[in-house]
């Protein structure tokens, strides 16, 4: 349950809370986006968790239909924050961009939780890759982490039992563990309380990349995206009760699938070649298979990768956080139509005082099994937006895309209906 801020808040104000697993380092900017969607003001507080320092807290007030990037201390990778809200339920995201424009990343914060999934794990060279566990809670929690490779689970001794205080942030170089693995997932169980995870990774000597943990398979798994220019790939994690199954396309890009119906082994995961560039992907499992699903993108002109975990599930109202530092540049958004039959989107950006005026009149429309890119920078330079995306016949999956000077980032949306949820839940 999350704490009241200092002064008066009504019986009936809801509260709720996000957490940020973003990582740091030496040198690095890193934000959390907060997006208040609703007509009423809303009050946020942000704090970062680190591993040994007392928390660091900074409070702002949101107008109705606006959103601001709320810089936070991230000087190690063991860095994470909490977003709680007072008011009106907000979404929340991170955006983090490494020193000397070597690479920018993006991605929606999540909650707490036992049970986690995470791909787009790698250690071959010139990659270091890490897992930033974080434990937002008052009490203590215990976790094991599980790591999984093409060929076999791996549990060493030092990643069960892994022990953390209340509001502290550990982080583990997963390379130490599974050197040299083109495909590395996770997962971790809290034994003890609840804890939120996610996956860093730092390419040498360029290239940032973030993804979310997920708490829950699915036989369908949707990966919006755009602006690429490069190979791209996706990874896999199978449920560990499935027998082998396949995997088939369920959107198309041009007139091509992206896979050509590629194995997976049940407990295992895997990474695939995909030819999709500025294009939306959606999987689907034979059967009664479940699995965990991210996706790779490379932007050779920026000289950096982006990732995104995901989602199972599409949905008719989502709050896209941003993709870019608060310095800005050059924003797009995805917007991806898995039914089959055509459908027009209401999109709504969010500045820093409230609404902004989006493009093409505010409407988009895709075809059936297809996805759409629109360019969304405001002409006032570039400044961070939110955007907010109702599907107006059908349900859609959106992302955000940001290109800056400090690198490539892909964020995928909140759905509307989890916020909602969220504030019931951590509000009782």
């Amino acid at each position: 349950v999350a704490r009241r801020p200092p002064g008066p808040v009504s019986a009936g104000d809801l509260t709720g809370a996000w957490v940020c697993p973003h990582g740091g380092g030496e040198g690095w900017r890193t934000w959390v986006s907060v997006a208040n969607p609703a007509s009423a003001e809303t009050t946020v507080r942000v704090t970062t968790f680190s591993e040994d320092e007392e928390p660091a807290m900074m409070a702002v007030t949101l107008a109705p239909r606006s959103s601001q990037l709320v810089a936070v201390p991230a000087a190690s990778m063991a860095a994470a924050s909490r977003v709680d809200f007072f008011g009106a339920p907000v979404a929340a995201g991170i955006v983090a961009a490494r020193p000397g424009d070597a690479g920018l990343a993006a991605e929606p914060c999540t909650r707490s939780g036992r049970r986690w999934r995470l791909v787009d794990g790698t250690t071959v060279r010139g990659q270091r890759q890490w897992l930033v566990l974080a434990n937002p809670t008052a009490v203590e929690a215990v976790a094991d982490v599980t790591l999984v490779t093409e060929e076999r689970p791996i549990r060493p001794g030092p990643l069960r039992g892994i022990f953390l205080p209340a509001r502290r942030v550990t982080a583990v170089q997963l390379n130490r563990y599974a050197l040299g693995e083109r495909t590395l997932s996770l997962i971790v169980e809290a034994t003890l309380g609840r804890v939120t995870a996610g996956l860093v990774g730092v390419g040498e000597p360029d290239g940032l990349r973030e993804a979310v943990g997920m708490r829950s398979d699915s036989g369908t798994w949707f990966l919006p995206g755009g602006g690429d220019d490069g190979p791209g790939e996706v990874v896999v994690l199978a449920g560990a009760r499935d027998a082998p199954f396949r995997l088939r396309v369920q959107a198309l890009t041009g007139q091509e699938e992206v896979l050509d119906e590629p194995s997976v082994d049940a407990g295992r995961t895997a990474t695939f070649d995909v030819s999709a560039r500025d294009a939306s992907i959606a999987l689907l499992a034979e059967g009664s298979a479940q699995f965990v699903a991210a996706r790779r993108f490379h932007r050779r002109e920026a000289g950096d990768l982006a990732s995104t975990a995901g989602t199972p599930g599409e949905g008719n109202s989502w709050v896209v956080p941003p993709a870019v530092p608060d310095g800005g540049g050059r924003q797009l958004l995805v917007v991806q139509n898995p039914g089959r039959q055509q459908i027009t989107a209401r999109i709504e950006l969010l500045g820093a005082s409230g609404p902004v005026r989006g493009p093409a009149g505010g409407r988009v429309t895709v075809d059936a099994g297809r996805s759409r890119v629109v360019e969304l920078t405001p002409a006032e330079g570039g400044a961070p937006v939110a955007v907010v995306v109702i599907g107006e016949d059908g349900p859609v999956v959106p992302a955000s895309v940001g290109l800056a000077d400090e690198g490539f980032a892909v964020a995928l949306g909140v759905r509307v209906e989890s916020l909602d949820r969220l504030a019931d839940e951590l509000s009782s």
